[in-house]
């Protein structure tokens, strides 16, 4: 399966898993979340971490200055659990890296994944042109993502490109 990117950026190929302890010096490393303990944080280079979508990301935090990359693996696609997984990674850790979706998730859900922060999904040859053609469905969203995109109200109201403006700052009126 090859990444396909959602945000825009190089959705390029991570590291190999290893089933060796030893590394190279500055070698970038592909983790699972329950070795992370074990890891020579002070002589690898890249770290990228792969976590269940039911994992707490808090367990991430203390590798977060390594951290280049998050894989969010989904038990199946309708298990919800890796978007709020994203979010979490974005909001409370402040994440800039890339967040990746793995496992079996369906066109239907892209919008769903930019919203949440991820920057790219693993997918099939098969289901690339249909995941492709469902990112460039929609050009505004109804509600501010995670990302600070605007929603159509703000974008209606011309509010859109002035940060933290509320619709009540841009002359729109609440709903009675």
């Amino acid at each position: 399966m090859a990444p396909l990117s959602l945000s825009g950026i190089d959705a390029g190929p991570w590291p190999k898993l290893k089933d060796s302890d030893l590394f190279a010096e500055a070698e970038a490393v592909l983790a699972c979340h329950g070795d992370l303990e074990d890891l020579p944080l002070d002589t690898i280079g890249d770290l990228y971490v792969e976590i269940p979508g039911d994992a707490d990301v808090e367990i991430l935090r203390p590798v977060l200055s390594k951290l280049k990359g998050v894989g969010i693996k989904f038990p199946a696609f309708n298990d919800g659990r890796g978007f709020t997984a994203a979010v979490r990674l974005r909001r409370d850790l402040g994440f800039k890296g890339e967040v990746r979706a793995l496992g079996p998730v369906i066109p239907d859900q892209a919008q769903f994944l930019m919203r949440s922060g991820f920057d790219s999904v693993e997918v099939g040859d098969n289901r690339r042109q249909a995941f492709q053609t469902a990112v460039d469905r929609f050009k505004h969203v109804y509600q501010t993502d995670v990302r600070g995109r605007r929603g159509a109200g703000f974008v209606r109201s011309g509010a859109a490109g002035q940060p933290g403006a509320s619709p009540s700052q841009s002359g729109e009126r609440a709903a009675s």
